[in-house]
C-alpha cells in the first residue's frame, strides 16, 4: 500500500514509519528535513501543505496519516491538499477531547465522568482548552484543539477519514521523558518517593510508543476503519502508585513510597489539578473491530523505557523537580 506520513521522524511518527515498511508498504514522508531519513521524503514546513499538492498528485497515496495536526488550520490543509487524491486520512487525535479531561483543568462542571470512557462519551465544552496557557498568539497552544481537527476532519464529504485518540504515550524516545523523575529518582537511590493521596490512586490510560504504532499501522491498512474514531491505549490503566512499584520492581529499587495528603506537599506540586477523576478509556472497540493486539507487554516495555532513558537524559534538567531537600524536610516534620 502507497502511503504518505506527514511527520515521520518524530517519537511516535518514526515508529509508526518503520513498522508499515517492515510490513511491505511503500512509504513517502513529508517532513522539514532536520531529521535523516532512510525512506522517501517530500521537505516541507507542515503550515505549507496545501503548496504541495502537485506533489501530492504525483505521488498518489493511498492513505495519508498526519502524525502532527494539532489546529483547525491544520486540519483544512490536510483535507484540501488531499480531497480528489488520497482514499483516507488517518489523524491522530488526543483523549483530552473528553470533558472528562477538562475537568481535571477545572474546565467542565464537578460532576465525575464515569469509567472506562468509550469513543461516544461527552467532549469537552471549551474549544480552545489551553489557550490561557500561551505565551501569545503564535504559541501552538493558543490555536491547539484536537476538537476542532476532528470536527473538520470527520466533517468533508469528499474524504473518508479514520481518528485515533491516543493515550499518553511512552517509551523509546519521548521527549517529554515521562518516566525520567522517577527513574532518577531511584537511580540516586532515594529513600523514599512521595506521592499525593489523590495521585496514587489516579488512573491514566498509557501506551507504549511501539504498539501504539502497531494500533495506528492497523488502523491505516484496514478498511474497515474508514470513518471510524477508536481510542487506543492499554487495556487497563494503572494506578499512580502502581506504576511506580513496576518501575521500582524492574530497577531493584527498596525504597518506601510515602503517600501523603496533597496540603503536606503544596512546597512540591504546580497546578491544583482535579484528580478525582480517573481518565480511563475503553479500548475495546479496536480490539474487537480491528483485531489489534498489543506486540510488547508491559514488562518489556517498562524495561525498554527504562534502559532508554538512562541512556538519552534530558539535555537541561529542572533542579525544582529534584528538590531533594525541601522532599527530606517534609519527611523528618512528619517523624
Amino acid at each position: 500500500m502507497k502511503i504518505l506520513v506527514i511527520g515521520g521522524t518524530g517519537f511516535i511518527g518514526s515508529q509508526v514509519v518503520k513498522l508499515l515498511a517492515e510490513k511491505g508498504n511503500d512509504i513517502t514522508i513529508f517532513h522539514r528535513g532536520n531529521t535523516k531519513s532512510d525512506y522517501k521524503e517530500i521537505l516541507g514546513e507542515r503550515k505549507n501543505l496545501a503548496d504541495f499538492k502537485d506533489q501530492f498528485k504525483k505521488l498518489k497515496p493511498q492513505i495519508v496519516i498526519d502524525v502532527i495536526n494539532y489546529t483547525e488550520q491544520n486540519a483544512a490543509d490536510l483535507m484540501q491538499s488531499f480531497r480528489g487524491i488520497a482514499e483516507r486520512v488517518v489523524v491522530l487525535s488526543s483523549q483530552d477531547v473528553y470533558r472528562a479531561f477538562g475537568r481535571i483543568w477545572g474546565q467542565e462542571d464537578e460532576n465525575i465522568e464515569p469509567v472506562p470512557i468509550v469513543e461516544n462519551a461527552p467532549l469537552r465544552s471549551k474549544t480552545y482548552y489551553y489557550r490561557d496557557l500561551a505565551e501569545n498568539e503564535q504559541d501552538l497552544k493558543y490555536n491547539y484543539s484536537k476538537l476542532l481537527v476532528e470536527k473538520t476532519v470527520t466533517n468533508d464529504a469528499e474524504l473518508a477519514a479514520t481518528i485515533l485518540r491516543l493515550p499518553m504515550v511512552y517509551g523509546i524516545g519521548d521527549h517529554k521523558h515521562r518516566f525520567f523523575d522517577l527513574i532518577k529518582r531511584m537511580d540516586d537511590k532515594r529513600p523514599y518517593i512521595l506521592l499525593s493521596d489523590d495521585a496514587a490512586s489516579w488512573r491514566w490510560t498509557r501506551g507504549y510508543v511501539e504498539n501504539v504504532a502497531e494500533a495506528i499501522t492497523i488502523a491505516a491498512t484496514d478498511e474497515r476503519a474508514k470513518n471510524q474514531i477508536y481510542n487506543v491505549g492499554e487495556k487497563d490503566a494503572l494506578k499512580e502508585r502502581e506504576w511506580i512499584e513496576l518501575l521500582a520492581k524492574e530497577i531493584g529499587w527498596r525504597g518506601e513510597i510515602l503517600v501523603l495528603q496533597r496540603d503536606l506537599m503544596k512546597e512540591l506540586l504546580e497546578g491544583n489539578f482535579i484528580l478525582s477523576q480517573d481518565i480511563f478509556v475503553d479500548t475495546s472497540k479496536i480490539i474487537n473491530e480491528l483485531n489489534f493486539t498489543e506486540t510488547v507487554s508491559r514488562s518489556e516495555a517498562i524495561k525498554r523505557t527504562i534502559a532508554w532513558e538512562r541512556e538519552n537524559a534530558p539535555a537541561t534538567i529542572n533542579a525544582k523537580e529534584f528538590d531533594y531537600e525541601t522532599e527530606d524536610k517534609i519527611v523528618r516534620n512528619l517523624r
